[in-house]
């Protein structure tokens, strides 16, 4: 952006983040194709207010619950306007999550690479029927999503809807907060033809088949039931099977591996050392989920430029709508 330029305060309602974004070249990619649209009379920026993003991760896919998801969003008024298969590298997963590293704890980041990396996610732009009030449509899509944390999960949430959670890390769903992550997200996992192509399919007004290409995706990939305790299961029967073991070798394993939701992720990785020795190789989505319910979510002293934007963050927030540009 140029010198003094400033971005308009209907994108967030934190003005840090807005100064954080107007050097981010993710950001400024997305923002550069949306204002020539509006330039060229081709789209009307406020018609953002009414867009939000959905990104249905690798676990989803796994778990095989997408559609539960797409029918939620659906019944609860969004109408899908563009869908996309992303692929994440390790590189990705670190731009695309990269203002809430300060929030994460590492362990969780690196195990989040490994999720992303193991089968593409589904990404859709919705957008919302109806008027939405004082809150673009991106936060009111976050608001419906839920917790994170499994005891804040409610019944009327995108993420319980899902079914089965197992575990805080297999949360299956990210939203753009505000219509500057919706921005910058475009920026981030397309390039130039692709996003102009994607905002073009979204003002058509499109209805594309987002539960088709979720199923393409499943037929084609790995699944797994992605639960703590049959993972661990599986684990005990491999202990069972392995020849060369001593009764006594065999019930210190047993015990150790019994005593994982008690002893934590560290015990899980002195463990699954002790096994490879062993000769036994745990399954590598196995394995994850294990570490998924085990893991520390959040880092103990947590470091951010800006909040997780919520609801309640926008109640003081008065933007002027109609000054676009």
């Amino acid at each position: 952006m140029s010198h003094g330029e400033r971005l308009p305060d209907w994108l967030s309602c934190f003005p840090q983040k807005l100064d954080c974004y107007a050097a981010d070249d993710c950001f400024l990619r997305g923002w550069a194709i949306l204002t020539q649209l509006h330039r060229q009379e081709i789209l009307p920026l406020e018609r953002l207010w009414a867009l939000g993003s959905v990104l249905f991760k690798a676990d989803t896919v796994l778990r095989g619950n997408g559609v539960r998801g797409i029918r939620f969003l659906q019944d609860h008024g969004y109408e899908i306007r563009a869908v996309r298969e992303v692929a994440f590298s390790e590189r990705r997963v670190e731009q695309f999550w990269h203002y809430s590293l300060g929030r994460l704890s590492r362990e969780r980041v690196d195990l989040l690479k490994r999720l992303q990396t193991i089968s593409p996610s589904l990404y859709l732009i919705v957008e919302s029927r109806g008027e939405g009030g004082c809150l673009p449509c991106s936060l009111r899509v976050t608001e419906l999503k839920g917790q994170v944390e499994l005891a804040r999960r409610h019944t009327g949430s995108l993420r319980f809807a899902m079914g089965d959670p197992q575990s805080a890390f297999f949360n299956f769903v990210h939203t753009a907060d505000e219509p500057s992550d919706l921005i910058r997200e475009l920026g981030l996992l397309f390039d130039v033809t692709q996003r102009r192509d994607l905002i073009l399919e979204v003002i058509s007004g499109s209805s594309p088949d987002a539960e088709g290409l979720y199923k393409r995706l499943t037929a084609r990939g790995r699944h797994s039931d992605l639960d703590f305790s049959r993972a661990v299961g599986r684990v005990l029967g491999q202990v069972v099977a392995v020849e060369g073991l001593s009764n006594t070798e065999r019930e210190d394993l047993f015990a150790v591996t019994n005593q994982l939701r008690e002893t934590g992720y560290a015990s899980w990785l002195r463990l699954r050392h002790s096994l490879l020795a062993k000769g036994i190789q745990v399954d590598d989505i196995d394995d994850m989920v294990i570490a998924g319910g085990l893991v520390m979510i959040k880092q103990k002293s947590i470091t951010q430029e800006f909040p997780s934007c919520e609801a309640r963050h926008w109640e003081s927030h008065r933007p002027v709508l109609n000054a676009f540009l």
